[in-house]
């Protein structure tokens, strides 16, 4: 009997830091973390997976129960914190889509047009939201979803519970591939961005040589169809980046979790 009970209370104990760093993965990643899905689902879901992964934190070390309060409130802390910082580095790809869109909704003067993004949870612009949609689209159809809950998977066997430690290995790795993020961005903005800088110097001429003409009054509807025209054509640009960061993305997150452990 005693047995039993120091297996159970091990067996709880591990079921509570796998379901920390689970619940907390949810509140950040993608499609998961979004408010759209009540928090009752998401609970149970995490508690579901929780069930799931607890076989494959039993072939790992299990750490025996902290004595004290304070050691077991530190150690779920630092399970959140890897399920947010797991979360946060797949949510990356879709800040970068969205800072794409930003940068064409601001030069295309709609930047004031803002609708809510309940992933967000705050306005986003037209062709930033417009983006964002259609690149949570690629991510479904890309498995990014699935890759994710796989890569949680293993996140287990490559950081074990209560072996989280963050140094200059973690902080490094996250701070490059939040780097690599913000260039896909850029890569994602540059046709369109270039077009409409192009079309705003060639209405600035135009502006120079017929100073009678209104330019502002023409330029604008010009540069929205220009606008629109290159978010169109630049398509398959965000398809090939969106594709190329999902399906890099486990490979994103093993780095992360290599620096995370002690």
């Amino acid at each position: 009997m005693p047995d039993l009970a120091a297996f159970s209370a091990a067996s709880l104990w591990a079921f509570l830091q796998i379901f920390a760093r689970v619940t907390s993965l949810f509140v950040t990643a993608p499609v998961f973390g979004s408010q759209e899905i009540p928090a009752q689902s998401k609970i149970g879901l995490a508690g579901l997976l929780s069930l799931v992964l607890l076989p494959i934190v039993r072939r790992t070390l299990m750490p025996g129960v902290p004595p004290a309060l304070g050691p077991m409130v530190a150690a779920l802390l630092g399970e959140a914190l890897v399920g947010l910082l797991m979360g946060l580095i797949v949510s990356l790809l879709f800040f970068a889509v969205r800072l794409g869109g930003d940068l064409i909704d601001y030069q295309m003067g709609f930047s004031q047009a803002a609708t809510f993004n309940p992933q967000f949870n705050e306005s986003v612009s037209p062709i930033a939201n417009f983006q964002y949609r259609y690149a949570l689209v690629i991510y479904l159809l890309a498995n990014g979803h699935w890759l994710l809950l796989a890569a949680l998977e293993r996140s287990f066997v490559a950081l074990p519970i209560a072996r989280m430690a963050l140094g200059g290995h973690s902080l490094g790795a996250f701070t490059d591939l939040t780097f690599q993020m913000m260039v896909a961005g850029l890569q994602i903005a540059a046709p369109g961005a270039a077009v409409l800088l192009i079309t705003d110097v060639a209405f600035a001429f135009l502006n120079r040589a017929v100073p009678q003409m209104q330019v502002f009054w023409v330029g604008m509807p010009v540069k929205v169809v220009v606008g629109l025209v290159m978010v169109l054509a630049a398509l398959p640009l965000l398809t090939a980046v969106v594709a190329h960061l999902v399906a890099g993305a486990p490979d994103d997150l093993a780095v992360l979790l290599r620096g995370m452990h002690r």
